[in-house]
């Protein structure tokens, strides 16, 4: 019966992150007793803006940054959203800012919403003044941990770093050099112009040409920047250290209570102190990445189907 119910997937599906590609992957799993099309945005034409009304449901979804303003073309949804025919939603975003020019849009994007969830609890903080609806739950990924076989006695430091206008990698490269240990480099984009290959260049290790999630099982600790590569290390329990990039990063950690092992763009000087002290830790933030696993896979469950009857109910009536 759910078959006959078409849910819209839009989302920031860029296909050649691996952070977006498992996102997209988990949102299949979920809602697969439903008709899904999944669609990447931003839209390239009004032509898609008019074919969603051929769906009875709309999710936006996968973790996509309102950067000081909605994502295209969410940003106007004031000028087009009115001829809107299917129930609208959005699951997993993360907010960076919001400029209070964007704010009225914003809070009609969410009193438009059948549910508005965000993934971290500063995104929750930001728009909850905006509306009450605005909830609060893990990360997407976490509904279906990404866990590999570990390696009983793993003895690499995995490496993630990518190129940005706001952190310079040589110099992480070389602090990261100086840190006792094998590393291994797991990129995971392998965009046109964003390639983290190229940004990994000067760490000395073993150097993977694309993302190997089977990697991790050799993994004893992680210093990384791209927010997924650091949530992969978490549901496999291995500690590590963030660098803070973007905010979506420092509010990861500050979820997990783990705000002391997120380094800012220029603490590169910091790495080494900050990693001894990750090392005399292992065990007790093991432990805690653990349990904030089970609890995030668990709560996301219970969501995932009271928001699937939701669904249902609705286009049933």
């Amino acid at each position: 019966m759910n078959k006959k119910i078409k849910i819209g997937l839009l989302g920031w599906w860029a296909g050649k992150n691996e952070g977006d590609n498992y996102m997209l992957q988990c949102l299949k799993c979920a809602f697969s007793d439903f008709q899904l099309y999944p669609q990447r945005i931003p839209f390239k034409s009004n032509l898609k803006k008019l074919l969603l009304n051929r769906l009875d449901f709309v999710m936006v979804g996968g973790g996509g940054l309102f950067i000081q303003r909605p994502p295209k073309p969410f940003n106007s949804f004031h000028r087009w959203g009115w001829f809107l025919k299917p129930k609208l939603s959005f699951f997993g975003v993360s907010i960076e800012g919001l400029s209070p020019e964007y704010e009225a849009v914003t809070r009609q994007l969410i009193e438009k919403s059948r549910f508005f969830i965000v993934r971290d609890t500063r995104s929750f903080e930001l728009l909850r003044k905006l509306s009450p609806k605005v909830e609060l739950a893990p990360d997407i990924t976490f509904l279906y941990p990404r866990r590999v076989r570990r390696d009983p006695s793993p003895q690499f430091i995995g490496v993630n770093l990518r190129k940005t206008d706001t952190c310079d990698a040589s110099l992480w490269a070389d602090s990261i050099n100086s840190l006792k240990g094998r590393k291994v480099l797991i990129p995971l984009s392998n965009h046109e112009n964003c390639q983290d290959t190229d940004a990994m260049s000067g760490v000395e290790g073993d150097h993977l040409p694309c993302f190997d999630i089977s990697a991790y099982g050799r993994l004893e600790f992680m210093v990384a920047m791209r927010l997924h590569s650091i949530i992969f290390a978490v549901q496999n329990a291995i500690p590590v250290i963030g660098i803070a990039y973007a905010p979506k990063v420092r509010n990861f950690f500050s979820d997990l209570g783990l705000s002391e092992f997120c380094l800012e763009p220029d603490e590169y000087h910091r790495l080494p102190e900050t990693f001894r002290k990750l090392c005399s830790k292992r065990d007790e933030i093991a432990l805690r990445l653990q349990r904030y696993t089970e609890e995030a896979s668990s709560e996301l469950s219970a969501r995932i189907e009271r928001i699937k009857n939701e669904i249902s109910g609705n286009s049933s009536r």
